[in-house]
């Protein structure tokens, strides 16, 4: 103490003095003290939040996009599942008959404390506590990708911001964004949130998918010589894969498919919306007028389908065999359907069967267009049946220039029998033209020579039709448009005799 005192007061005397102490003299310094607040570990919070939090949403929800204003009841009944089952309580809620579990209980109360905790008063809240009974086996929605954390940062508001690199069997799924806000830890106590602190605890704020990275490839013009290469585009189109977009393919040469065991392009339907792959084919594919002879395929087409920004060009089928399949709904020459795209300038002639939509050159057309396409086809089976389409939906439809001839032919029970289409429901036919034999022999209100059933959803037609022509000879006794609230004018269609279509070139 006295050596304690003595060292002050030299410290004082210097201070006084305006002098310094020399250098090297050793003074003594009282401790510092700890900073009061101390630093949130990243580590350990981003672990909590990926164990509990995500990889629970990932493997129980399959990820679904999430926002606290329109939550979903699903996501947040499947979570407080996957928590309880993760933090092995799920054995207490277990429905026994004999020795044998029969299904889980999860109670209403509990699971509604628990989703106000970690979801918020949400609006979907009562409907998530409504139906809590879980099948003994039920699990996760889809398999559960890899997980990896890209970044992680605090929000203003005390919450945390995740970036997770998804992956599945060596494919890359979206990237996923995690918002979370700090959680109220409930004032009546919950089972379900046994051995978790304030500190542990985080509500969801928002869950969505993230766009792909863009990987630096450039386009590539993919030429196709050999039915061998037309086989593994439709291998990498049906694998998933998302890079072929990128890349436009260009058809070399004329292409025999005889004996060719040809599956169509763009089968691939990603049902989980973690899975960045398109449906349908999704980018330019230009025959440049040549011929793909003899292709024979169950079900779909060439195509299996058309999806968005997907274009199909300048390309001839000849003699092609489309083959009904229970499992597709929809078959043409080109594809089964197109849904955002454009076909233009193809042509198709051999016979397609269907067994629910078909059509000579597509059987769904969806808000897109066709242009200057021709079938020369029989079209059989049942269901929608239409020389060039099934059916037309959507206000962006538009068939420009299109000729059909040949034979429709429902097979009973069909649904709707056309020479153009068998339903038309929305869009605009401009310039169809149309000398087709119909034949049916029941639900004759159901058959046109241009138009099975001409009726818009919920009763409203909207359909247009503009310059169009049809065959008189061919069409015989039925009218126009079967089904319909109105005939379309003399002025938008007008009936030729065959003779007079082929003096003028229609067909």
């Amino acid at each position: 103490m006295k050596q304690i005192m003595i060292g002050l007061a030299v410290l004082m005397l210097f201070t006084a003095c305006g002098a310094q102490p020399e250098s090297g003299a050793e003074l003594f310094r009282p401790e510092q003290s700890a900073p009061a607040v101390l630093e949130e570990n990243i580590e350990e919070i981003s672990a909590v939040l990926m164990q509990d939090y995500v990889q629970i949403y990932e493997t129980y929800c399959g990820g679904a996009e999430f926002d606290a204003d329109t939550p979903s009841a699903k996501a947040m009944r499947n979570f407080a599942y996957g928590w309880v089952k993760e933090q092995n309580l799920l054995d207490a809620f277990a429905v026994y008959k004999g020795a044998d579990i029969q299904h889980y209980v999860l109670p209403s109360h509990e699971t509604g404390l628990f989703c106000k905790t970690v979801f918020g008063q949400a609006p979907a809240l009562d409907m998530a506590v409504s139906n809590l009974r879980f099948d003994a086996d039920f699990t996760e929605l889809f398999p559960t990708p890899q997980l990896k954390i890209a970044d992680c940062e605090k929000t203003p508001d005390g919450g945390w911001r995740l970036v997770v690199n998804r992956s599945l069997d060596e494919r890359d799924y979206y990237p996923a964004e995690y918002v979370f806000a700090p959680a109220i830890y409930p004032d009546e106590v919950s089972h379900f949130l046994e051995g978790k602190s304030q500190q542990t605890l985080w509500r969801f704020v928002s869950v969505r998918n993230l766009p792909m990275p863009q990987k630096g490839k450039n386009a590539q013009v993919v030429k196709i010589n050999t039915a061998e290469q037309l086989t593994d585009l439709a291998d990498v189109v049906n694998s998933g894969d998302w890079d072929y977009q990128n890349n436009v393919y260009l058809l070399e040469s004329d292409l025999d498919m005889q004996g060719i065991d040809f599956t169509p392009i763009g089968l691939y339907d990603a049902s989980d919306p973690r899975d960045p792959a398109p449906k349908g084919f999704c980018t330019t594919f230009d025959g440049q007028g040549h011929t793909l002879h003899n292709l024979s395929v169950s079900g779909g087409g060439l195509f299996a389908g058309i999806g968005k920004n997907g274009f199909v060009a300048n390309l001839n089928l000849q003699s092609a065999v489309i083959n009904a399949n229970p499992e597709t709904d929809a078959s043409g020459g080109i594809a089964g359907w197109i849904s955002g795209g454009s076909i233009s300038k193809c042509t198709v002639s051999g016979t397609i069967t269907g067994s629910d939509i078909a059509g000579g050159i597509v059987g769904l057309v969806q808000n897109s267009v066709v242009q200057g396409c021709r079938a020369d086809v029989t079209v059989t089976g049942n269901g929608v049946l239409g020389g060039l389409t099934g059916i037309i939906e959507g206000s962006g439809s538009t068939l420009i220039d299109c000729t059909v001839t040949g034979e429709v032919t429902g097979q009973t029970p069909y649904i709707a029998l056309g020479g153009f289409a068998g339903k038309f429901m929305e869009g605009t036919i401009d310039r169809g033209i149309v000398s087709v034999s119909v034949n049916g022999s029941a639900q004759q209100d159901c058959i046109g020579s241009f138009i099975g059933i001409a009726i818009g959803k919920n009763g409203s037609y909207s359909g247009n039709w503009v310059g169009c022509f049809y065959d008189i000879d061919a069409a015989g006794t039925l009218p126009i448009a079967g089904l319909t609230d109105k005939q379309p004018t003399h002025t938008s269609i007008i009936g030729l005799t065959n003779a007079q279509l082929l003096k003028m070139g229609a067909i």
